[in-house]
């Protein structure tokens, strides 16, 4: 799924979880995504079950609440990309490594 400097890029996500479209997704690039927020990453956590690798590079609306939020549902999650995001700590690094 890429949604990579997609104006509405976390409202799509949320359309999506709730119709059941993210549960096969392996690989959502959100980078330079407008509207990523934490209730975005909780959606993928809690539905994308299969997601292998996840872009949130400059989705500066993120915080360690989201990055929680993903780790409890993404066991499968492989690669994961973070740069440019100024809002984590290493409370949030350390819940999904």
């Amino acid at each position: 799924l890429n949604l990579r400097e997609s104006k509405e890029a976390g409202p799509k996500v949320k359309e999506l979880g709730e119709q059941g479209a993210l549960v096969a997704c392996t690989a959502i690039n959100l980078e330079y995504g407008y509207h990523v927020v934490d209730e975005t990453l909780l959606i993928i956590g809690s539905k994308a079950v299969a997601l292998v690798d996840l872009n949130l590079n400059a989705c500066q609306e993120c915080t360690d609440v989201g990055l929680q939020d993903l780790a409890k549902g993404c066991s499968t999650l492989k690669s994961l990309s973070l740069y440019w995001n100024v809002k984590y700590t290493d409370a949030g690094i350390s819940a999904i490594v």
